[in-house]
């Protein structure tokens, strides 16, 4: 069994705490496209690797960093906000509140999407 450091155990609690309270407050529906009869998942906006890369470990757990979309193939929302691109990005429910996040918090990446720099 792997052995999970002090800080992450501390972030892991903390992330878990946070998808409870999502998942009491928020409706159970897709916030990228609407739907309710697919899979569903928590998805963060600033991946939780790239949290660690930019010193922002906080924004693993902040709630406005987390979505609740769905996933299950490479056309799902989750998936779709990860590597989908922009154009089938900018067409979530969700782009305009997911680009704010990126401005307030990971500046070079809202950059990429305002000047159209995606892989």
């Amino acid at each position: 069994m792997k052995q999970v450091s002090n800080k992450q155990a501390i972030i892991k609690r903390k992330l878990h705490g946070v998808y409870e309270q999502i998942d009491n407050e928020r409706e159970q529906v897709c916030q990228g496209c609407g739907r309710s009869d697919k899979p569903l998942s928590h998805s963060h906006i600033i991946s939780q690797k790239r949290c660690k890369e930019i010193g922002k470990t906080e924004l693993i757990w902040d709630k406005d960093n987390i979505e609740i979309e769905c996933f299950g193939n490479n056309n799902d929302c989750h998936n779709v906000w990860e590597k989908g691109g922009m154009a089938k990005q900018s067409r979530m429910l969700i782009f305009d509140r997911k680009l704010k996040y990126l401005f307030l918090h990971e500046r070079s990446e809202y950059w990429k999407y305002v000047y159209g720099d995606q892989d």
